[in-house]
């Protein structure tokens, strides 16, 4: 099953609001001097204003900008290895249905947490950045109520590193991230030239891994089904692995998921969200990577050739999709299409988003050469979502797009 959960607790850290950028133009407003547009935008609260932006630095600190092309310059590398937003992870509603908090994921940087306030977004400071440092983000997950994080080192990209991976977990106690065995690692040599490339969480028995050995120039591969409740492992054929791990059908999804998903892609879908081929217009396929933050789990779901798409023969287009105080969303086109839950009939009802059953609420137009990645809700009527800049496969500038909902 191609499910991972992608769940965070919030800890109490220390907080600060995303500093304004010195080198950064004014939000221009017209009949007004720049110098008054500038004034007049920075004491608007976040409610009065249609669109903010923040740029990521590389010291894991955001600044307010006028938009991604004031920015600070950054010269391009390797998605691998640099910089740049690698994901959300969001906190699932808490018992008395407060929205979850959510977390940035800073390639090579660190995990910073960010919530609304007046004057726009508030970031706490980043932690487990030694760890972060080491190598790739890889992926985020949900181990026992907290967020945790594969690192790994992505040889194509830095072919005289060492290999070597780390699952890491947050500790609530002492606010550090942990090193965490899996159970599959002790089927593993420890000859020093094993990493676990791909990790899928999931409940029961249906977590997967698969680890790669690049000794004396050669690529060797294991892969792995086990269970985070027994530690049983199986280790599988790599056939069998590629089978579990694909993304589902379309028509496995739940009834008022599956009825979102077939609308987004009918009127909206024609460009996807993400890096390189995942971002095509003319694409064979859509992929799905649907998130449903109100429990905490993660979902691919397919929607093309699958047979085509395995074989190297075809190519998908990413749509993000999430799941938040009964609202789905999607990144779509430029767009952020929503409809509650509670409108298509669903099951999961935990709570109504607006008076509304649906809408669409376009995002301003990006400049050239930079692409939509990924959407969170982080509650209170907002959607941010992230944006690079891109010539794949590097990658430059990075930040987060925050605007309203109706």
């Amino acid at each position: 099953m191609g499910i991972a959960a992608a769940v965070v607790i919030c800890l109490s850290c220390s907080t600060h609001t995303a500093k304004k950028a010195a080198d950064t133009g004014p939000v221009r407003v017209p009949s007004e001097s720049p110098s008054s547009a500038d004034s007049r935008e920075a004491s608007r609260s976040i409610a009065d204003r249609a669109v903010s932006w923040y740029s990521l630095d590389d010291d894991a600190t955001f600044a307010e900008v006028s938009g991604p092309e004031d920015a600070p310059e950054k010269d391009f590398d390797s998605w691998a290895v640099t910089s740049r937003i690698a994901g959300f992870v969001v906190l699932p509603r808490d018992a008395d249905g407060d929205p979850g908090r959510v977390w940035v994921a800073l390639n090579r940087l660190g995990l910073v947490g960010l919530s609304i306030g007046d004057a726009g977004l508030d970031f706490d400071d980043p932690q487990g950045g030694e760890f972060f440092r080491e190598g790739t983000v890889g992926g985020l997950y949900s181990w026992k109520g907290s967020p945790a994080a594969l690192i790994y080192r992505n040889l194509m990209f830095e072919p005289d590193a060492k290999p070597a991976s780390r699952f890491i977990v947050l500790d609530d106690t002492t606010g550090n991230f942990l090193p965490k065995a899996l159970p599959y690692e002790a089927l593993l040599p420890k000859d020093g030239t094993w990493e676990t490339m791909y990790l899928e969480l999931g409940d029961g028995s249906a977590s997967l891994a698969e680890a790669r050995s690049s000794a004396n120039g050669r690529s060797r591969y294991r892969c792995f089904g086990f269970s985070l409740e027994t530690d049983v492992v199986n280790e599988m054929p790599v056939d069998l692995f590629q089978m579990m791990a694909a993304s589902l059908p379309v028509s496995r999804a739940v009834p008022a998921l599956r009825y979102f998903l077939e609308s987004v892609e009918t009127d909206h879908a024609s460009a996807g969200s993400g890096r390189g081929e995942q971002a095509k217009t003319d694409s064979d396929a859509v992929e799905f990577d649907f998130r449903n933050d109100d429990r905490g789990t993660r979902c691919r779901y397919l929607r093309g050739n699958a047979v085509a798409l395995s074989s190297g023969d075809a190519s998908f287009r990413r749509v993000p999709v999430v799941l938040e105080s009964g609202r789905y969303a999607a990144l779509a086109d430029g767009k952020i299409l929503w409809r509650n839950s509670s409108s298509l009939g669903s099951v999961i009802d935990t709570g109504t988003a607006g008076t509304a059953s649906s809408g669409v609420v376009p995002l301003p137009a990006l400049p050239q050469g930079f692409v939509w990645i990924d959407l969170a809700l982080p509650g209170s009527g907002y959607a941010v979502a992230s944006w690079e800049e891109e010539d794949w496969p590097d990658v430059g500038r990075s930040g987060l797009c925050v605007v309203s909902l109706p």
